[in-house]
């Protein structure tokens, strides 16, 4: 990652620490430059300005850069890291209950952020772009905001039936569950009948003739 640099512009009241490549640092982190430059005003009680056309990032009052750097440490830990694996590899996720996920990349779990932690509410007011358009993108998919398959690329709108490639390992399988279920009933019914041959309890006889006769197959032959 790009070590973070800063300048001191300006004099008294109007002093202020300018980051040049927050923007650089930022996409490192996979993070919008606004989060780390709000992070460090709520930490350090200064205000901040940004100029995203211009790539201007500034955080009033003259700081240091070592201080930066350690408040740097702090946003990744609580907004980067994922919370089970510790790699920086995951994205911000806001979901329809103000909620901000960290979705891990590498490990897949998603941890959620304490509110408490600034800056926070800065963004929920400000979400990632790329979480607003798979959030967008899930809305119009469900409306409890999973996604359909009337919505999805893939799916099939209106019960249309699903590829072919899809479906036949299923249908292979069921005909197999359906071939051995038929010839089980086959075999008892042989069984039934050799019994029923050899009994001579006419209670018997009759409920074993009654129970081979139920165990048909219209079309087709026994093994």
């Amino acid at each position: 990652m790009s070590l973070l640099l800063t300048k001191i512009e300006g004099t008294g009241n109007g002093i202020k620490t300018v980051i040049p490549n927050m923007s650089d640092v930022a996409r490192v982190l996979s993070r919008p430059p606004m989060y780390p430059t709000k992070f460090f005003t709520c930490e350090v009680g200064a205000q901040t300005s940004f100029d995203e056309k211009n790539d201007g990032y500034i955080v009033n009052g003259a700081h240091d850069v070592t201080k930066l750097h350690e408040l740097l440490d702090g946003f990744i830990d609580k907004f980067v890291l994922c919370k089970s694996c510790k790699t920086p590899q995951t994205d911000l996720i806001i979901t329809k209950n103000d909620e901000i996920i960290r979705d891990c990349k590498a490990c897949g779990e998603r941890t959620g952020i304490d509110i408490r932690y600034k800056p926070t509410m800065f963004i929920l007011k400000n979400p990632p772009k790329a979480s607003s358009k798979k959030s967008k993108g899930m809305k119009q998919a469900s409306g409890d905001g999973s996604p359909s398959l009337s919505a999805n690329g893939n799916g099939h709108k209106n019960g249309d039936t699903a590829d072919e490639a899809d479906v036949a390992p299923l249908v292979r399988t069921q005909d197999v569950l359906l071939e051995g279920i038929i010839q089980i009933a086959y075999a008892a019914r042989e069984i039934f009948r050799y019994v029923a041959i050899r009994s001579s309890d006419i209670p018997v006889l009759t409920a074993l003739k009654h129970l081979v006769q139920s165990i048909s197959f219209p079309g087709r032959t026994p093994f």
